[in-house]
């Protein structure tokens, strides 16, 4: 037994002895870190920081700040980051993960983990996107009881101020839609709400309302990640999940002057057997905006981020132009992609409406037209007071003037491959 001098002498021994370890461990993750400013950020961001500390998630040389006054939306370093830096470590159990094959087998059938939301017949049906959305909501209605509730009072509310932060497409009222002046976009918009509304039907009655599930489906469309998430990971990288404090991390858009590309999430995010880790790619300056390329080179168009993420970069990587029944995409420097497709296409046109095959020079002169045509189209025109968000119109205008460039640019190359193609004196 320990007098209870020697047990004043063995707490404060243990707790030394726990300061050091922990000091080891995150020098070892997180090297020349700054305690000062670890000891901030936890202050700043308050019940959300506390939250990561207990579940284990580390990122002692990042803290949120705010964009447009608007406080926790953007993380920047404390300290510089070196390419190959660990900069969160977060563990796979702090995730909300549905994998691939997410269910629970018995003798009968495939069991849902989650029956308040969706039957077992239904959750074999459901893709994944809403699976996890349910499982979120699941969490969500737990409220205090839930492991992630610190994750979940971080996340935008599901209605009030803030809600915007996670808004996509499928929330735009139809006078919002048409400033878009895009109906493809339009029109898979509202494919995905028919969608969204089948899927609510197909939830147990009364287990949320509409305004709860489509909250939980944004959250996912536009914070999830797709990736390996098992434990022991597996590899096949086909599971999706919420990542808390990296998917924080907003999208880096490609340097408007010079090109330069960042590095995607795929290129970030590394697994160990229990932990998901973000790894800086490149050299970030302390107070630096920590972020990544959520999108870029062919996958970089801008109506997917649109569909996807509700926003558009300033600067477009990629647009789709729509000609002659054809889908062209058009890249950041204005080039076509796939010429020799476009030509073919264009004479597999001709052939099969009965009319003259056209030479290269004719085809690139109608790209040309058609992108300045579109391009004189794209008149934003301020919308009716009152009948549209603010946010929404200037995402809006955001995406045509980036288009509108964009096109410009795909006239001049197109131009340039005409004046080839007839020094050339190339026909199909």
């Amino acid at each position: 037994m320990f007098s209870s001098t020697s047990k004043v002498h063995l707490r404060v021994f243990l707790v030394l002895l726990s300061s050091i370890l922990l000091g080891l461990v995150e020098g070892w993750f997180f090297p020349k870190q700054e305690t000062s400013r670890v000891k901030s950020a936890c202050k700043n961001n308050g019940n959300f920081r506390n939250w990561c500390t207990s579940v284990g998630i580390k990122a002692p040389r990042l803290e949120h700040s705010s964009i447009d006054g608007i406080p926790g939306v953007s993380v920047i370093q404390t300290s510089t980051l070196n390419p190959g830096d660990c900069a969160i470590v977060l563990p796979v159990k702090a995730a909300i993960v549905v994998l691939n094959n997410d269910h629970v087998e018995t003798e009968v059938n495939l069991a849902s983990p989650i029956p308040k939301f969706l039957c077992d017949t239904e959750w074999e049906k459901a893709p994944k996107k809403l699976r996890l959305a349910c499982t979120l909501l699941n969490e969500q209605m737990k409220g205090a009881e839930s492991y992630y509730k610190g994750y979940i009072e971080h996340l935008p509310p599901i209605t009030g101020p803030g809600r915007a932060r996670c808004d996509t497409l499928d929330r735009w009222t139809a006078k919002e839609l048409s400033l878009l002046q895009s109906p493809k976009l339009v029109s898979k918009t509202l494919k995905r709400a028919k969608k969204d509304a089948r899927w609510f039907t197909s939830l147990e009655n009364g287990v949320c309302t509409r305004d709860q599930l489509d909250w939980a489906l944004d959250i996912v469309r536009t914070r999830a990640f797709e990736g390996d998430f098992s434990v022991p990971n597996n590899g096949e990288g086909k599971d999706i999940a919420l990542l808390p404090f990296i998917d924080d991390l907003n999208h880096q858009e490609t340097n408007a002057k010079n090109g330069k590309t960042f590095p995607t999430v795929a290129q970030s995010l590394g697994r160990t057997s229990k932990t998901i880790c973000w790894v800086a790619q490149e050299a970030h300056k302390s107070g630096a905006e920590v972020a990544h390329s959520y999108l870029h080179g062919e996958q970089s168009i801008a109506e997917d981020f649109l569909s996807e993420w509700g926003f558009a970069p300033t600067f477009l990587d990629a647009t789709r132009l729509h000609i002659n029944g054809l889908n062209i995409i058009i890249r950041g420097d204005g080039r076509v992609e796939d010429p020799k497709f476009v030509l073919l296409a264009f004479q597999a046109k001709a052939r099969t409406s009965q009319s003259s095959k056209p030479s290269n020079p004719e085809v690139w002169s109608s790209v040309a037209a058609a992108c300045d045509a579109k391009a004189d189209s794209l008149k934003y025109t301020n919308s009716d007071n009152g009948t549209v968000s603010q946010r929404r119109e200037a995402i809006a205008q955001s995406y045509l003037d980036g288009k509108s460039r964009l096109l410009r640019k795909g006239s001049q190359w197109a131009r340039r491959q005409e004046e080839k193609a007839k020094a050339l004196k190339v026909g199909l």
